[in-house]
């Protein structure tokens, strides 16, 4: 998701070849809004279980996700890489043990 509502949904499978499939489509649906007088962008997401999946998620669950923005334009040398869990300077936004954890509570 990006500020402007724009998105792109795509499986990431590190051990296939091609490892995204930007065919794929996980049936999520999103909305962005932008509080310019407090320079936030906020935006959600829901994202059918079945698209990854689950079942079910029960209280205690723990999954690993990193949320992450390539900003500005051009390439990546021109560009801002901002992660909710750090990654490795230079490196790609996906290294599942760099993610953060996500709690469910119920």
């Amino acid at each position: 998701m990006a500020p402007n509502n724009e998105w792109i949904d795509l499986e990431i499978e590190k051990t296939k070849t091609p490892f995204n499939d930007a065919a794929w489509n996980s049936g999520f649906e999103h909305a962005t809004k932008i509080d310019e007088n407090n320079h936030l962008w906020l935006t959600e997401m829901r994202i059918p279980l079945s698209a990854v999946g689950v079942e079910q998620i029960a209280g205690g669950d723990v999954w690993r996700v990193n949320f992450f923005r390539a900003a500005g334009h051009g390439g990546d040398t021109k560009r801002t890489f901002l992660a909710w869990s750090s990654i490795p300077e230079g490196g790609t936004f996906h290294v599942p043990n760099r993610f953060g954890m996500l709690r469910f509570v119920k």
